[in-house]
């Protein structure tokens, strides 16, 4: 007898959550709309009595957006107090996932046999200019010191060190991902089931849409110490000389003793690979030289340059804060003519 038809099954979900800070100050109480979607598509279709094909679809989307009211005030903190103004504000990102699936199943004779494929795509957006470029965040180790109008320090200032300018903190990261697989389950004898299966991964190489990465190259040898000591940065789009692919073999066995119907033993071995963190190739390169370098101000510095304190003069971009001239010129190795460029001065 042939057996022939489809069964589909279609879901969706949306959810909108919100974080709300909680500060002493009521002026400073601001809410952060985090809404999240994810959507999915299933389709079951029996090809005949022994086979059948079940493919899927789905998709997860959220955002965030921090605003900012007050922002001419830019973020104080002060030890033993709460302090004032925003310091991850204002910003906005939004990430998306899309995966597709497929997978066969062919049942003949002792054989159970599974065969699929699935891409997985990753996007994630993240416009931080204004967040990291914009405003300093000021640190003062006392209440006197605050009441001087004398910060210890003064950080968190993006600018490009080639020409004094706000440095791009607008990212687009992308990444994509590929596998397959085969598996047969046979069946040795009524009690015992041997599987053997492969499968195959392949991650493409991670990169920024626009180019906008930095990164870390060790430089001449001879040993790993001066391979650090000569390192230098340079931008490159891509995370990795190459995307990177490997194969996964897997065996086991399923046997129920004979005279115990309630008894099972299994085994087996295989090799699992897991896909790495965004954050392993994106956030690490994001706000290095030799396009970004931060401005990190600080009293005991003996040579300063020292903290700039006061209002910034709009409460919106570009905000015209008070901000030191930073130094311009970049090293041989990419990095800043004065800070610490890479791991050695």
């Amino acid at each position: 007898m042939s057996l022939q038809g489809c069964l589909s099954v279609v879901s969706g979900t949306c959810s909108k959550q919100t974080t709300t800070t909680d500060d002493p100050r009521p002026q400073w109480n601001f809410q952060i709309p985090v809404p999240s979607w994810f959507a999915a598509a299933d389709w079951t279709h029996i090809l005949t009595a022994s086979a059948l094909n079940d493919m899927s679809f789905g998709m997860t989307y959220n955002r965030a957006d921090s605003t900012c009211m007050l922002c001419n005030i830019p973020a104080i903190n002060i030890n033993g107090m709460a302090g004032y103004g925003y310091g991850w504000a204002p910003a906005h990102f939004a990430q998306a996932d899309f995966h597709w699936r497929d997978i066969a199943t062919l049942v003949k004779g002792k054989h159970s046999i599974k065969a699929g494929a699935e891409i997985f795509a990753n996007q994630d957006f993240a416009p931080f200019t204004s967040l990291n470029s914009g405003r300093p965040q000021y640190g003062f180790n006392t209440i006197f010191q605050f009441a001087a109008d004398t910060p210890q320090s003064e950080c968190c200032y993006q600018y490009n060190p080639a020409t004094g300018g706000r440095a791009n903190g607008d990212h687009y990261w992308k990444s994509r991902y590929y596998a397959g697989f085969a598996q047969d389950d046979f069946r040795v004898a009524p009690d015992f089931t041997v599987s053997v299966g492969l499968r195959g991964e392949y991650m493409g190489n991670p990169y920024e849409a626009h180019g906008n990465r930095n990164d870390l190259y060790l430089g001449a040898g001879p040993g790993l110490w001066n391979e650090i000591a000569n390192s230098y940065v340079k931008q490159n789009k891509y995370a990795f000389n190459s995307g990177m692919g490997r194969f996964a073999p897997r065996i086991g066995f399923a046997w129920q003793p004979k005279g115990l119907s309630n008894w099972s033993v299994r085994g087996g071995w295989g090799m699992f690979i897991n896909r790495g963190g965004n954050t392993y190739w994106s956030d690490t390169a994001g706000g290095n030289p030799p396009s970004v370098a931060s401005l990190n101000l600080n009293l005991n510095n003996p040579t300063g340059p020292y903290p700039t304190y006061g209002l910034c003069g709009l409460d919106h971009p570009p905000y015209n804060c008070l901000i030191p001239t930073p130094p311009l010129g970049l090293n041989p190795r990419g990095g800043p003519q004065i800070g610490r460029a890479s791991c050695r001065e």
